[in-house]
């Protein structure tokens, strides 16, 4: 498949995914609070999105330091955290499968360890009730 043509498919999926998960999930998705704009509303209630982290890509840390990250989150009070889909720091896995002779990505072959880290962090998120916001492209990739 080529990259002009997968891109957007893979934008218009996860998009449909973002809008849809939370809802899938019987939660509901996060959106502005009916009664007073300022401020946004889940599961029908109004919230004051908190959060931070000590890493952009937070989900590369899956299987290594992601589960206490994310328990300091909740414990002070955190429900929100936000996550590029970034490989930009060394050991970092990447989406794709990469052939070691050439150093080419496969666009045809997901790379099961990057999907896997993804995996556990929605998981892992979920379980604390913390709103995750994805930015599939983070401008800095592009610039640097």
């Amino acid at each position: 498949m080529e990259l002009k043509t997968f891109l957007p498919k893979l934008l218009l999926t996860t998009l449909i995914i973002l809008a849809n998960g939370a809802a899938l999930m019987g939660q509901g998705p996060v959106e502005v609070y009916k009664h007073n704009p300022m401020y946004w509303q889940y599961k029908g209630e109004p919230v004051l999105l908190l959060g931070g982290s000590s890493n952009d890509n937070i989900f590369q840390q899956a299987f290594a330091g992601l589960d206490e990250e994310l328990d300091k989150l909740a414990a002070h009070g955190g429900n929100y955290i936000r996550c590029t889909m970034s490989s930009r720091d060394p050991g970092d896995a990447y989406p794709f499968s990469r052939d070691e002779e050439t150093g080419l990505f496969d666009l045809d072959q997901w790379n099961d360890e990057y999907w896997e880290k993804f995996d556990y962090f929605l998981s892992a998120t979920n379980q604390r009730d913390i709103i995750v916001q994805i930015e599939i492209w983070a401008t800095y990739d592009f610039y640097s």
